[in-house]
């Protein structure tokens, strides 16, 4: 299934770095590293990118939850990305 609501061009990190965000149960992130790694392929950066990435995620986030005056999502997304160590 193709999400055409979210297509685009760019650095594949970032479609890693959504679920990783969004999800509470799963760490993406390190799941993908890891079968990465064990096809002795590198990523550069990958750390970086993954934080800058999911920092995007979060200020788009609470963008949108302070215009729409919803602060309980606004506080979510704010601790949520503290509590990410990011």
């Amino acid at each position: 299934m193709l999400d055409w609501a979210d297509y685009g061009l760019g650095d594949f990190v970032y479609d890693v770095a959504y679920p990783d965000y969004w999800s509470a149960d799963i760490p993406y992130g390190a799941l993908w590293r890891k079968y990465v790694a064990s096809q002795g392929r590198d990523v550069p950066h990958f750390e970086e990118r993954m934080r800058c990435y999911q920092l995007h995620m979060a200020l788009h986030d609470m963008a949108v939850a302070a215009l729409q005056g919803d602060e309980e999502d606004y506080i979510w997304s704010r601790e949520h990305i503290l509590g990410h160590g990011i």
